[in-house]
């Protein structure tokens, strides 16, 4: 069989051509009109059924090994297209970035997020940046989208953050059009702020901030806006339903603001 198939592909082209010229010596020595068009039907047809054998052997001849690594190529383009398009996602993520932190005032320490522990009432971040990069225990953390938390360990090449979506931390925040103050937690579900008399105007879309009277964080850092208000059970307050800026599934690069806060007051707040 291999014999046969070198042999074809190596003089299939001779073949069909002393195959052809056979034909075409038949209609030359014949003096018949109709049995000139009837032989030229012939050749015709016989040069189509030379084609189709032609192309029915070669792929009979070819061998799996040429097939398999086809579809290995195949494979491969897929798997380089796919990160093709994870880094220009990254790259866009870093492009926003690089122009948030040119025009932010605060001192940064940039950071990748290497870990999510995620769970219902208590999510946490690993960050790849520790002492040995500057970062301490109580830095805000954010990203150019809004905040996301707050460091609670630090070693010397590794951070832990607290994030917003974690129920031991309760943030002062307040209503950037009309400073109304409150606290912001995270209920398991959704990031709220509880207890709003509901004579107060609070309108949809309204922007939540940190707050001037937080012990944790700088003011007027963005956290999100307000989605829902729901009345609780006494009808005299509202709980404003928050939707974060920050994307915390989605983002993977941040930034420690270098502020310094009071040991004493940061473990007293977030125990």
């Amino acid at each position: 069989m291999l014999l046969i198939k070198n042999i074809w592909q190596k003089y299939k082209e001779y073949i069909i051509l002393i195959f052809l010229l056979l034909i075409s010596l038949i209609i030359l020595l014949s003096n018949n009109e109709a049995e000139n068009r009837k032989i030229s039907k012939i050749s015709s047809g016989g040069f189509l059924i030379i084609n189709s054998l032609s192309n029915f052997f070669q792929d009979i001849f070819s061998s799996d090994d040429e097939l398999e690594e086809l579809r290995r190529t195949n494979a491969e383009l897929m798997l380089e297209v796919n990160r093709l398009r994870e880094f220009s996602l990254e790259v866009e993520e870093l492009r926003e970035i690089f122009h948030y932190k040119n025009q932010d005032d605060y001192p940064l320490i940039p950071a990748r997020i290497i870990n999510k522990t995620v769970s219902k009432v208590n999510n946490y971040f690993t960050l790849n940046c520790g002492t040995d990069d500057g970062a301490a225990t109580g830095m805000p953390v954010i990203n150019h989208h809004g905040l996301i938390g707050i460091v609670e360990d630090a070693t010397e090449k590794y951070c832990l953050v607290r994030t917003l979506q974690n129920s031991t931390l309760k943030l002062s925040v307040k209503i950037q059009r009309n400073n109304l103050d409150g606290i912001l937690t995270w209920n398991g579900n959704n990031l709220i702020v509880k207890n709003i008399p509901v004579q107060y105007e609070v309108n949809i879309g309204d922007i939540i901030v940190t707050s001037d009277f937080s012990t944790l964080m700088p003011p007027s850092l963005p956290i999100g806006t307000v989605k829902d208000k729901e009345k609780n059970i006494s009808g005299l307050f509202s709980d404003l339903i928050i939707q974060p800026y920050a994307d915390f599934v989605e983002d993977n690069y941040v930034f420690l603001l270098i502020i310094k806060q009071d040991k004493n007051i940061w473990k007293n707040l977030i125990k």
